[in-house]
């Protein structure tokens, strides 16, 4: 029989594509395994379309909550999963058939003990054209070396394309964070390479569909929608402390990096205001970034942020 897998699925009002992503685990050639469902809410025929094959496949397992988010959907299987490893797949996107396989095989073939494991994904677009996250480039190792030179955090992964042991999510008590409304799946990864290091099989095997209507595609650039993407960095700054103390340094030049490409981000879009109160929330990130080791053009834009007054920032975002 294998290991057994628990695989953990939130949906939300996806009844155009939720049969897709089901089928896409069910017919894994790896078959050992649970397919949680966690129903966050739903109000159109989402919840009818599982029902369909629940009652053709045991293997499903199937939560309905009230809306709260997708980081909680995904908590809820955390807490409800039996496997000895975990996978996310969102219920709009696929998993090749041989996903499971190959995630489970991997894991084994090594002579050293593997807990986080994750494959490529390609990122598919409604015109048809397709992208690979994060290139062919493949990444084994820590927090730390997924850092690159400029401070940029860069995971190269996508939450539908990990493959982790529950041991550890248990643990540590590693969750995903609720009320983001980005990046909740970066934390979630943040701490896992904090405490378990991370192995990557250069082979696709996720489609990430990028739809129209999805959060990121979707809405104009708001401080409020985007800030998301630092504010994880504020959450995480003790666990990578307690758990990572060697990974501190490369985590103050993400955070400065990220909260720097912001505020610049905030003066693009005509922010000022928002500028100045986050420059104030996160002023000493900025100044470590400033001070670090990214490149000049960056540090030299951020130093010129930090000490500029009101008339003159509107003018830095422009360059």
């Amino acid at each position: 029989m294998g290991d057994f897998i628990s695989v953990i699925m939130p949906v939300y009002n996806l009844e155009k594509y939720v049969a897709k992503s089901i089928e896409s685990v069910l017919n894994q050639t790896y078959d050992n395994f649970e397919l949680i469902i966690v129903n966050d809410g739903s109000i159109d025929e989402t919840e009818n379309i599982i029902g369909k094959y629940m009652a053709v496949d045991h293997r499903i397992v199937y939560i309905k909550q009230k809306n709260q988010g997708v980081s909680v959907a995904r908590n809820t299987g955390i807490e409800a999963a039996k496997g000895e490893y975990i996978s996310f797949l969102d219920g709009d996107d696929l998993w090749h058939c041989d996903f499971l396989e190959k995630m489970i095989n991997f894991v084994h073939s090594r002579a050293d003990e593997v807990k986080f494991a994750y494959g490529k994904t390609f990122e598919c677009f409604e015109n048809g054209r397709k992208e690979i996250i994060g290139g062919n480039r493949i990444i084994n190792g820590y927090f730390e070396d997924f850092v690159a030179p400029n401070g940029e955090l860069r995971l190269a992964m996508h939450i539908s394309a990990l493959f982790v042991a529950r041991d550890m999510i248990r643990k540590y008590n590693i969750r995903f964070m609720p009320g983001m409304r980005l990046s909740e799946d970066t934390g979630f990864m943040i701490e896992i390479l904090c405490v378990a290091k991370a192995y990557g099989i250069n082979e696709v095997l996720t489609d990430y569909i990028r739809r129209g209507s999805s959060a990121t595609s979707n809405t104009r650039w708001e401080p409020e929608f985007w800030a998301g993407h630092t504010k994880i960095y504020e959450v995480t700054e003790d666990f990578v402390k307690k758990y990572r103390l060697t990974a501190l340094p490369y985590f103050k030049q993400a955070r400065g990096y990220v909260a720097y490409r912001f505020i610049l981000g905030c003066l693009k879009h005509g922010y000022i205001q928002e500028a100045i109160e986050y420059r104030k929330r996160w002023y000493s990130w900025m100044v470590d970034f400033a001070a670090g080791d990214g490149k000049i053009k960056d540090r030299f834009k951020c130093r010129l942020i930090l000490s500029a007054k009101r008339q003159v920032l509107g003018f830095i975002g422009k360059f």
